[in-house]
């Protein structure tokens, strides 16, 4: 017994270096950024419906029917925060199209107006699911440690494929708003195994195990619809960051703070990291974490520098791009803005000629005397 529990100890060392390396790493922070839509969509297109996704067959209207929830959902909880558009009820869409003997799936633009003017909406979002699962059976040879021979196995490699191809349609103008077409796929042999699995799969434990497919042609499906809400919504996206080691007590009373997201605490502690200890990477790193999830990037990407001048590590690297992309959008967004306030401001000075030339006209002639009775500071004369 003694030898078999040595044997698997040796496994778990040999196998197993992620269980080992990067201990006392900082705990991981969640960024939450407010995107724009990538697409520019009218802001006259408020009023939007989603109808059934098709496709071939019962199979691929399931599917359909899937996606098109996922879809609703989402873009639901997007609209409670941005408040972007007025989201239809599909039931109820599908009913009143169906009074009028309109098909709940739509395939064409032409479908799409004629049903959104049905339907009284702005915007009509329709498109079609395709999803395939192969399981194929087979057998591997594998080491096994504790014979320390190879045996034959049963394995089974799971592959799934989502292709999600969705369109808007602008009812008015029967013009597309957006058409996106977007692809996930899922392979079993290719998917990071934790280290409890690597063992296992060495040593065949678990080899003929089925992966939930139907389960992961969901999450595909999630992938998809996550894809197409970026072009046509505002949404969110949250970047997980770990936090790096530091070289002393004090960098680590900041992870305390960190893990409670008390992120101005933990600044503080990080920055007293680097006054001890200035070649400490880590905690320069951490407090630009610290600065971006307060809403600094301009701060967070001063810091990420400092990091990288000591160690080129990659996920420094990846931190100051993506702060420096935020700023990069900020500043478009602002010179737009202003771009915009200076074409209004232009068009309110372009007035009618004959409105100009009376308002001169008013502005040079006299004040009557009733006019002068009521006008502020003026005094019309007799006694006082």
């Amino acid at each position: 017994m003694t030898k078999v529990v040595r044997t698997l100890a040796a496994v778990v060392l040999a196998l197993s270096p992620a269980l080992v390396v990067g201990c006392g790493k900082g705990p991981m922070v969640a960024i939450v950024y407010d995107h724009p839509a990538e697409y520019n969509i009218p802001g006259r297109i408020r009023k939007v419906a989603i109808t059934e996704f098709g496709g071939k067959g019962g199979s691929e209207k399931k599917w359909g029917s899937i996606a098109a929830d996922r879809l609703a959902s989402q873009l639901d909880k997007y609209n409670k925060k941005f408040h972007r558009y007025v989201l239809y009820d599909r039931q109820r869409i599908a009913a009143i199209l169906a009074e009028q003997d309109f098909q709940a799936a739509i395939s064409d633009t032409g479908m799409a107006a004629k049903a959104g003017k049905i339907a009284n909406v702005d915007a009509m979002i329709y498109g079609t699911v395709h999803v395939t699962i192969r399981q194929v059976h087979t057998t591997r040879r594998t080491f096994d440690p504790l014979s320390r021979s190879m045996r034959t196995v049963p394995h089974i490699q799971t592959h799934c494929m989502a292709a999600v191809n969705f369109t808007m349609e602008d009812v008015a103008t029967s013009r597309t708003l957006a058409t996106v077409s977007v692809t996930r796929d899922w392979d079993s042999d290719k998917k990071k195994k934790s280290g409890g699995a690597k063992i296992g799969a060495a040593m065949g434990i678990g080899a003929g195990k089925v992966d939930n497919a139907q389960k992961i042609a969901v999450q595909l499906i999630d992938q998809c619809v996550a894809e197409i809400l970026r072009k046509i919504s505002p949404h969110q996206e949250t970047v997980e960051v770990q936090l790096s080691k530091c070289k002393s007590k004090v960098g680590k009373g900041g992870h305390t703070f960190a893990k409670e997201k008390e992120y101005a605490d933990a600044l503080e502690m990080y920055v007293a990291a680097i006054e001890e200890k200035p070649d400490d990477h880590g905690a320069l790193f951490n407090a630009g974490v610290m600065h971006e999830v307060m809403g600094r990037p301009d701060k967070a990407a001063q810091f990420y520098s400092l990091a990288i001048e000591l160690k080129k590590d990659a996920r420094y690297i990846r931190a100051r791009s993506r702060v420096r992309e935020l700023l990069t959008a900020a500043k478009k967004i602002s010179e737009e803005d202003a771009k915009i306030t200076a074409e209004q401001d232009f068009k309110r000075t372009l007035t009618d000629p004959s409105d100009e030339e009376e308002a001169k006209t008013k502005s040079a002639a006299p004040a009557t005397e009733k006019e002068a009775e009521i006008t502020p500071g003026v005094t019309t004369g007799g006694e006082e």
